[in-house]
């Protein structure tokens, strides 16, 4: 008996649809490479980066010689020059108190600003004016007095002279017996009397005269005590020392002071400062240009003073721009700020109502301050004449670590330089210390790949 299907020579029912689903993956495959091959398969540009000749295209730019002088900048503050405390130097109430003595207010030199209670200090000056009168009275009668003695003793001296010669008389008498020793006794008595009589009167003139000596101490004080009593009385008086803002009033009318006790602050309006801080490269161009070089082989190490140097101070409010000319003058603090490396320093401005403009229409109002006062952000500009040769490239030529590429000869070459100065948008390099030269042509646009020696093609930068 045969079974059906096992024996018929036939695949089994099953195999053809298996064939057909593997087949149709790879066909679908194959269809989508052909029409990718035809449509699709179009080769990108490429971006040819070289010339025909196989030279990179760069931008350069020319090394020039710096010649002209060269400007610093460096932002400040504009502080007072001095601050001075106006303080009592008696003791007193407070009788006036000036309307310009308040915080804010201008004064000129010599303007009252407080006045303290006069009584005391007027009456002290009268008494004493009065023990002075009276010491030159006491002391006129000094000299009446060593006057009339002075002349008892001319007297008493002539008196004298006349019993010696009496007494030398009845000497010569006495020799020749024309005369007793009695009478010659009497005679030498006579002369001792106008001689003691001469003495006394001499000691009453030497005692006169140390009397007025006495007096005329007691009148010598009497009037510095006078002065001091007219000093005190000027002191009630306070006035403005000088040309001034007034910063701060402490006291009111009718407060009572003592000596020391602060009334005012006045900040010095005829000169004023800005407060600005340079960093070490900046100072040692100020240095250089003053030709100051520090001896290294002296005994002694050359102090390096700021030496002065004129400058402009700019501020700028609402489109325009003002100037006043000022001279850095001084370092101010020990040395570097221990956080920001700066070195702080003073710019002296001698004039800060005297400003001109640099910027800005003329034909218009400036609403700006009119002179230089205290809290102003200004920026100063030290103009700087180098005693070295400099070379000044732009700034996009320096690469970072300080490289440059020079092109010579349709080759790229690579020097390092060393940064002096950056002003605006270029470098400068002295030319000492660098094998660039004036008219060398530097690469400021970038390039993928550098080695030293590669070809370029230049174009001018734009």
């Amino acid at each position: 008996m045969r079974e059906h299907g096992t024996d018929n020579g036939n695949p089994p029912a099953g195999a053809s649809p298996s064939i057909a689903g593997l087949l149709a993956p790879v066909a679908i495959v194959l269809l989508g490479i052909a029409a990718f091959a035809a449509f699709g398969g179009r080769e990108a540009p490429r971006r040819d980066t070289n010339t025909g000749d196989g030279a990179a295209p760069v931008e350069t730019s020319a090394v020039e010689e710096m010649t002209e002088p060269f400007v610093i900048q460096v932002d400040g503050e504009s502080i007072p020059h001095r601050l001075v405390t106006l303080s009592a130097e008696v003791p007193g109430r407070i009788a006036m108190k000036a309307d310009v003595s308040r915080g804010g207010m201008f004064v000129a030199q010599g303007t009252p600003l407080f006045e303290i209670d006069r009584t005391d200090f007027e009456l002290a000056v009268e008494r004493l004016t009065a023990q002075v009168r009276q010491s030159d009275e006491d002391l006129a009668g000094a000299d009446v007095e060593i006057s009339n003695t002075e002349s008892l003793i001319e007297l008493a001296k002539a008196e004298w002279a006349i019993q010696q010669r009496q007494v030398q008389r009845r000497e010569d008498l006495a020799k020749g017996g024309a005369t007793s020793e009695r009478d010659l006794d009497d005679a030498r008595a006579s002369e001792i009397r106008l001689k003691n009589s001469l003495q006394v009167l001499q000691n009453n003139l030497a005692l006169h005269k140390q009397k007025k000596r006495q007096l005329q101490a007691a009148r010598d004080l009497a009037d510095a005590q006078r002065r001091q009593a007219v000093a005190d009385l000027e002191r009630t008086r306070i006035t403005a020392p000088m040309d001034a803002t007034v910063v701060e009033d402490k006291v009111e009318q009718g407060d009572f002071v003592q000596p020391g006790d602060p009334l005012v602050r006045l900040s010095d309006a005829a000169r004023m400062e800005v407060h600005c801080s340079l960093p070490v490269d900046d100072l040692v161009w100020v240095w250089l240009q003053a030709g100051i070089k520090p001896n290294l082989n002296a005994a002694t190490p050359t102090r390096l003073e700021l030496p002065p140097t004129p400058v402009e101070v700019h501020f700028a409010f609402q489109g325009h721009e003002l100037v006043w000319d000022g001279i850095l003058a001084r370092y101010a603090g020990n040395g570097l700020d221990p956080t920001t490396r700066l070195v702080d320093c003073r710019v002296r401005v001698d004039q800060p109502g005297k400003a001109r403009l640099a910027t800005g229409s003329k034909s218009q109002p400036v609403a700006s301050p009119p002179s230089l006062v205290s809290g102003m952000y200004v920026t100063v500009h030290i103009p700087i004449t180098s005693p070295v040769p400099l070379l000044r490239l732009p700034e996009a030529g320096v690469r970072p670590g300080g490289q440059v590429w020079v092109v010579r000869d349709g080759n790229l070459h690579i020097t390092e330089v060393s940064v002096a100065e950056t002003i605006d948008d270029s470098v400068l390099i002295r030319q000492d210390s660098t094998e660039l030269r004036p008219g060398d042509r530097i690469i400021v646009s970038p390039l993928a790949a550098v080695r030293e020696g590669m070809p370029v093609q230049e174009t001018a930068a734009p």
